[in-house]
Parts: C-alpha cells; sequence; structure tokens
C-alpha cells in the first residue's frame, strides 16, 4: 500500500507539473486569466475552449495545446484511479474501533 500511495504522490507532482505548462505556455501566448481562480471548473471550460474550433490559437499552438491539454487529462484520470483504488483497500481493512470488522461490514446496508 505505502508503494501506491508514493505513486499517488508522483503523479500529483506530475499533474502540477503539467498545470504549470499549460499556465506557462498561454502565457507565453498573451493567454492570462486575471481572476485568479485556476483548475476551478470554470477554468476547464475556457480551456476546453482552446481545444475546440474556434480557438484563438494559432494552427501550431493548437497542436501544441491540445497535446499538453490531453497530457493533464491522462494524468488526472490516472491520479484519480489511484486514489479510488487506495479508497477501496483503506475500507477494506479492519479497524479495531469497529470490533476489528472493517468500514464495509460496519455502514453496509
Amino acid at each position: 500500500m505505502r508503494d501506491v500511495v508514493r505513486c499517488r504522490e508522483t503523479l500529483q507532482r506530475e499533474v502540477m507539473k503539467s498545470r504549470h505548462y499549460i499556465l506557462k505556455f498561454l502565457a507565453r501566448r498573451g493567454f492570462i486569466d486575471r481572476a485568479g481562480l485556476h483548475w476551478r471548473p470554470a477554468h476547464y471550460t475556457g480551456l476546453r475552449q482552446l481545444t475546440g474550433a474556434t480557438s484563438p490559437l494559432a494552427p501550431e499552438d493548437q497542436i501544441v495545446f491540445g497535446e499538453y491539454f490531453a497530457l493533464l487529462e491522462y494524468k488526472l484520470s490516472r491520479r484519480d484511479a489511484l486514489d479510488q483504488h487506495i479508497a477501496t483497500k483503506l475500507n477494506q481493512r479492519p479497524r479495531k474501533c469497529l470490533g476489528f470488522r472493517t468500514p464495509e461490514e460496519c455502514y453496509e446496508p
């Protein structure tokens, strides 16, 4: 389990790198979000619009941005899958405070 958690931490660092690449790439192109609410749902919606057909980016920039954004989404999906795996494994471990039963056994309807 320890190695799975370490892997998840590594993926989180990779997610942060990808987010940094995207923000710096867009800043070099003059796209600066002054609201300061990066990586919230509204920000993701705006980023997805940059990957669409009506994107104001140049064709070469669309390719680069599309790759950066796809890589970020891949890393996020892998991190979320590891989160789910960790949560499942932790909920299957017996707890002393639950009379050596698992949370699944105690809280299942």
